[in-house]
């Protein structure tokens, strides 16, 4: 029996690359490892644990490629500077009084992901306020650090996130945004900006102004003109201009361009989370308009799931069960007057109105309150309550199964999926 508590959001364009690939398209799924004889259904993210808003995009991205018998590609976002051994877990009690810390499983250096070397697994220790469920999640995600490989640290976390989602996703392709200048699709990017440079930043800039709400930054002019590249330096990224298009430098993909090579050649359809589907607009009006590329169609997934009792009125009814305790300790936040509050209540309204043993009445009775319920805020408690973001082995597992469930459904009843899809 599968049980799940959240709001699951599936949303749909075209699905599918219009026309027949190219030479250029079939060449850089070739040499990206992915098959050319079956649909692709993609999606990605930089390669932490996942939380249940990015598992969904996972779980609808199989349950597309089941119904076309085709894959699950994984774009490894390795072009970031992260630390990714880090997780943050709850401790203490449930829904109010919980606080976060973060686990280290890994000893791993700074920069680039793709140009630093792997980690050394660090074994996790079980400490007093942790909850069974906490437990068994670092326990889920110890081992899967366990059985990540790879020589650089994007390529050993890229394994332990295909590892950690495998029970709930199968096997996946892995793709890593570091190699995809190098594909025959990326070297033309590359050749269209170096030929046209003002009309690469100007389309961008363009497509920025048109979506200002996506939080994509417009491509500076001046002093020279900056490129939507990275250049790779001792293991640190800085922007690119059009000169460094004509030196030997090793360049890695910012977010859009990752985006339209992703979509131009490495997928038949691809799997947005919110942030993606609102910054892709951006995407889709600079490369369509400066260079007319088609691309595969998109559809956002996401899901919100929370902690169990951490619903808006599991918290209201802890927030309510706490400020009677603020107010009468001896209640233990039921309804209604303890007896010892009301015996004070009682005590004061025997004296005199403004009388000094009325006064003492009054303050003893808010010394004890000071003494047995104190003034704890609650606004800090209820906001890590409300986190959607905890990586998903620290959910229940009926939480997980619930979400599975629950997407799969949400996907068939969008309709998302096309009539027919180019292999």
């Amino acid at each position: 029996m599968c049980s799940f508590a959240g709001d699951i959001q599936i949303n749909g364009s075209g699905l599918g690359v219009p026309g027949t690939p190219t030479d250029a398209v079939s060449e850089t799924r070739r040499m990206l490892g992915i098959p050319t004889d079956r649909p692709v259904i993609a999606t990605g993210h930089q390669p932490v644990a996942p939380h249940p808003g990015i598992l969904a995009k996972y779980i609808a991205a199989r349950h597309l490629a089941d119904g076309l018998g085709g894959l699950v590609v994984n774009l490894v976002v390795d072009t970031v500077d992260i630390l990714v051994g880090a997780v943050e877990i709850p401790l203490s009690s449930l829904p109010l009084g919980l606080r976060i810390e973060h686990a280290q499983l890994l000893r791993e250096s700074s920069g680039v992901l793709s140009a630093r070397p792997a980690g050394a697994v660090v074994p996790w220790t079980e400490g007093p306020a942790m909850s069974a469920a906490t437990c068994r999640g670092l326990a889920v995600l110890a081992s899967a650090w366990s059985q990540a490989e790879g020589a650089t640290a994007g390529a050993q976390a890229g394994s332990m996130v295909r590892s950690l989602m495998r029970p709930m996703v199968g096997d996946v392709v892995n793709v890593f945004a570091s190699e995809l200048l190098a594909t025959p699709i990326g070297l033309e990017l590359i050749e269209a900006i170096r030929r046209d440079p003002s009309g690469c930043l100007r389309a961008w800039n363009d497509a920025c102004i048109a979506h200002p709400d996506a939080g994509v930054g417009r491509l500076r002019a001046a002093p020279e003109f900056e490129v939507p590249l990275w250049v790779l330096e001792a293991a640190a990224r800085r922007p690119a201009t059009v000169r460094d298009l004509e030196e030997p430098q090793t360049l890695l993909p910012r977010g859009l361009v990752t985006s339209a090579i992703m979509r131009r050649a490495g997928c038949d359809a691809w799997v947005h989370g919110r942030g993606g589907w609102s910054y892709d607009r951006v995407m889709e009006d600079w490369i369509q308009g400066w260079l007319g590329w088609p691309l595969a169609g998109r559809c956002l997934v996401t899901a919100d799931v929370r902690l169990p009792g951490c619903r808006e009125a599991d918290l209201a009814a802890a927030e309510q069960s706490q400020r009677r305790r603020r107010h009468d300790p001896a209640s233990g936040g039921a309804p209604g007057l303890s007896r010892d509050k009301a015996t004070m209540l009682e005590q004061i309204g025997a004296c005199p109105r403004g009388s000094q043993q009325r006064r003492h009445a009054w303050l003893a009775m808010h010394r004890w309150l000071d003494r047995e319920a104190g003034h704890r805020t609650l606004r800090g408690d209820a906001a890590v309550a409300r986190k959607r973001d905890w990586a998903f082995p620290l959910y229940p597992e009926e939480s997980i199964e619930g979400l599975v469930a629950a997407v799969s459904e949400a996907i068939s009843e969008a309709e998302v999926l096309p009539d027919s899809m180019p292999c």
